[in-house]
């Protein structure tokens, strides 16, 4: 399927002799797969409930063969959205205001390494943060089962600022947390004139 110009790794594998021999020994002259033949994948095997589960258990089988042999005590999830472009009217596409196209607008979970973990196919009309505990939950439960701690992710930051209503600007050290299960971080900040160095950001909170 690669060469198909939805996918990311097109234009370049669909050219590469090993996947013209696992497409079809009697194609090696031409590209690894026809468009109809990803419209069939898609179509067809993609959107059997079981084929669906069972891609999901394989590529989560494969990461968790790789984070066995490459453990640590931290592990950094990055969830993101992103769009996927329709070409007619297929069930559940919508037309995106933010990337002015009609598409799916999929949300994705990927570690550190930039392996995927998870993704869900959404309506293309659904904001960026829809669902995302169906993806973060289940993921955060399996790293805890697997001898993770979870904590929250805490920030700090000096910087200055000035009311209309104050003379001089001021120092600010603000601290941003962000906890498990929560969508939005919990932000607090404290107004000191302190004249400590930036490595003693903690120190003005506590």
């Amino acid at each position: 399927m690669a060469g198909y110009e939805d996918l990311n790794d097109a234009q370049r594998l669909s050219t590469d002799p090993t996947f013209r021999l696992t497409g079809s020994p009697t194609r090696w002259d031409r590209s690894a797969a026809l468009t109809s033949t990803l419209h069939w994948f898609e179509t067809e095997l993609l959107t059997r409930e079981e084929n669906l589960v069972g891609l999901m258990a394989v590529n989560r089988d494969v990461i968790g063969q790789a984070e066995a042999m490459d453990r640590s005590d931290r592990t950094v999830l990055d969830m993101d959205s992103s769009e996927s472009p329709v070409h007619g009217q297929q069930e559940g596409s919508a037309y995106n205001g933010h990337f002015e196209t009609v598409c799916y607008h999929p949300l994705f979970l990927f570690n550190d390494h930039g392996d995927c973990l998870a993704a869900k196919l959404r309506p293309g009309n659904v904001s960026s943060a829809d669902d995302w505990e169906e993806l973060l939950v289940p993921e955060i439960d399996r790293q805890q089962a697997m001898g993770q701690r979870v904590k929250p992710l805490v920030r700090y930051k000096s910087f200055h600022y000035q009311a209309d209503s104050w003379t001089t600007a001021r120092r600010v050290v603000a601290k941003v947390e962000h906890h498990v299960g929560e969508l939005f971080p919990r932000v607090g900040f404290i107004v000191t004139n302190l004249p400590l160095p930036k490595s003693r950001r903690r120190a003005v909170l506590q």
